[in-house]
């Protein structure tokens, strides 16, 4: 069976925590439990094939950052979320694109990431929809908005990361089968 490893990133209360285990577990947790490192598995059948999702939820509390930094450079797809009812939150994504990047060693249109604004059923929104989708294509990213209350998009979210991967490695077999040593 095939294994994904995916990273979640994102500020403290952001709702990291949450999409994941509405994803893996189909609940959702009213109260906010700050996570050091929680990794959590499950399997999914995607095009006919069995694969294992190792999602790793991270810290968004800066103490942790170093490590975040380990999982930065491991991972092979990464949702870098925000919440829709903290403007400071989504400020802080690009600064999160950029550890990406350093530590994949590659540009982010050439990684599977997607951008995620939680917390679509709350009121008082603070960060519009178009200022995702901006950032999604400035980065050339996927955008999702979701609710982990509600599941709204959640597993579509998680998904296009997944089918992302899948395809990236995909490209990356294709072209290790190109190479030639003369």
């Amino acid at each position: 069976m095939n294994s994904l490893k995916i990273v979640v990133l994102g500020d403290g209360g952001v709702g990291k925590s949450s999409i994941t285990l509405r994803f893996v577990k189909g609940q959702f947790i009213s109260y906010y439990d700050p996570t050091i490192e929680q990794s959590y598995n499950s399997e999914i059948e995607l095009d006919h094939k069995k694969h294992t999702l190792v999602i790793i939820d991270t810290s968004g509390q800066e103490q942790f950052r170093t490590l975040q930094d380990s999982h930065l450079a491991q991972g092979d797809g990464f949702l870098v979320i925000y919440s829709l009812v903290d403007s400071p939150s989504f400020e802080t994504v690009d600064e999160i694109f950029n550890r990406i990047e350093k530590f994949q060693d590659k540009k982010c249109q050439e990684i599977p990431i997607v951008l995620i604004g939680n917390k679509s059923d709350l009121p008082d929104r603070q960060v519009e929809n178009d200022s995702g989708k901006s950032k999604a294509e400035e980065w050339k990213v996927s955008f999702f908005e979701t609710s982990a209350k509600t599941g709204n998009f959640v597993h579509e979210a998680i998904l296009a990361c997944v089918s992302q991967i899948l395809k990236k490695r995909d490209v990356d077999s294709i072209q290790k089968k190109k190479c030639l040593i003369l």
